[in-house]
């Protein structure tokens, strides 16, 4: 194995496409390879029987296994191609994968079913078309499935809703699946860019190389497809949390508005009870025993003082 191959696969990287050509006389020996990194979704019904995010892997965090919404698995392959050639020499292909998809390994035991063997010794590259086919529908498949969990938590986000139904823990989360989505979709499209090329550079016989150019064109197209609906998700997604921030914060302003309200109601009273509670005001009797309220010759303190201050805090509130 190349250096490069095995370096990318300790740095689980996101995207890599490399080959190499080597020869030995009259022996050929080229090898290609490339890393695939992408989100993966497990899905559950909850008691109400609506779609949920599930996280399968024990993680070293306590807390984090309970968020909403959260997944910590991920799904990492790497593939190797080798071709060997030679005047005097059988020519080999062989094909190793790592982590690869239970799907990938159906679809080629039953290749010879579909696949003629000279095929693959002219044009290897057939191969790495099938596994791309097969991380496509991988990709979409989990595509859909993100976008059914969001598509119910879109319904409960709705103009009825109070802030204690939003799950924000959760669209946070949905939020960030759909950025590792995009994340492995762009990979993924630069990774059959680089593939494309090497297929235009590669040697094997007209006939058989231009259908494979046109299927890794097609598998490309597909892969934006994918991509697409995912921006879509992702803009709607942008779409709920603002509508969630905008319906708490109504909530807010009507507990404020509320507030406000009761300090009107009481505000007269007791500013009323706070000044006829101070020592300008008097009930005194006379020696008839008649009442009397009584004012302070000295009330315009109360004035002096208080408008003043008054006027500062409005000039204050106005210039700020």
């Amino acid at each position: 194995f190349p250096t490069g191959f095995l370096s990318e696969r300790l740095q689980s990287v996101t995207h890599s496409f490399g080959s190499r050509k080597e020869s030995d006389g009259n022996l050929i020996n080229y090898c290609s390879w490339f890393h695939s990194l992408c989100k993966n979704i497990n899905i559950e019904k909850d008691k109400n029987w609506q779609p949920k995010i599930k996280n399968p892997v024990s993680i070293p965090y306590q807390n984090a296994k309970e968020l909403s919404q959260a997944d910590f698995s991920w799904l990492r392959s790497g593939f190797f191609l080798n071709l060997q050639r030679g005047p005097d020499t059988k020519t080999t292909v062989t094909l190793i994968c790592f982590g690869a998809p239970l799907e990938i390994e159906r679809r080629f035991k039953n290749l010879t079913l579909n696949l003629a063997r000279d095929e693959v010794l002219q044009d290897p590259f057939i191969l790495f078309y099938i596994i791309f086919d097969e991380l496509y529908l991988q990709l979409d498949s989990i595509a859909w499935k993100l976008g059914e969990v969001f598509g119910n938590m879109e319904t409960v986000a709705e103009p009825r809703s109070t802030a204690d139904r939003i799950d924000f823990v959760g669209l946070h989360n949905v939020s960030k699946h759909i950025t590792y989505l995009c994340e492995g979709a762009d990979a993924a499209l630069f990774t059959l860019q680089g593939l494309i090329r090497e297929v235009e550079r590669s040697k094997a016989p007209l006939t058989m190389r231009l259908p494979t150019q046109d299927s890794l064109d097609h598998c490309e197209t597909l892969f934006q497809s994918t991509k697409l609906r995912l921006v879509s998700l992702e803009k709607r997604m942008a779409n709920v949390i603002n509508l969630s921030f905008n319906l708490v914060t109504q909530e807010d302003s009507s507990s404020t508005k509320t507030i406000t309200f009761m300090t009107f109601v009481f505000l007269p009273a007791g500013t009323v009870a706070a000044m006829f509670g101070s020592q300008f005001f008097n009930l005194s009797v006379d020696s008839n025993g008649v009442p009397h309220f009584v004012v302070s010759p000295a009330f315009w303190i109360f004035w002096a003082i208080t408008l003043p201050i008054t006027a500062i805090l409005l000039a204050l509130w106005m210039w700020w």
